[in-house]
């Protein structure tokens, strides 16, 4: 018995394997929210004080973060480089500098890695006052 397949048929199949490939491309790889309590410099964006939602889409290079404000503004951030995992909490570590603090990190347990952000130029920066990190709520968006 032979089996007929139609040009059509194989174009659909084909279009459903690029369609599922795109969506994986593009999955959620962290999602979560965090609580800054203090102005934050992210790259060349200051995060204000308040609630914030983080995504980061698939392990594509360079890494892309999104972040989302309570009123509704979203900031896209590229990582500079990865690394071996940090911390073992989802977290965004920061550097102060001088009375001013900056994403330096952000650990993603869940991936086994650690994305690192550009921090300020350096004949700006002073010598590190200390360091924090804030606790990212995974899942929750």
């Amino acid at each position: 018995m032979k089996t007929r397949v139609s040009l059509g048929g194989l174009m659909l199949l084909g279009l459903a394997g690029t369609l599922l490939l795109a969506g994986r491309a593009n999955a959620t790889e962290m999602e979560g929210k965090f609580h800054l309590d203090h102005p934050v410099r992210w790259a060349e964006s200051v995060l204000e004080p308040g609630d914030y939602t983080i995504e980061v889409q698939s392990r594509a290079r360079p890494a892309v973060v999104t972040v989302g404000s309570a009123d509704g503004k979203r900031v896209m951030f590229v990582a500079g480089s990865f690394s071996d995992l940090q911390r073992k909490d989802a977290s965004i570590s920061l550097l102060q500098v001088g009375n001013d603090w900056e994403v330096q990190e952000l650990n993603m347990p869940d991936s086994g890695i650690t994305l690192r952000f550009p921090t300020s130029k350096p004949k700006e920066r002073e010598r590190p006052n200390g360091a924090a990190a804030v606790t990212i709520a995974q899942g929750a968006k």
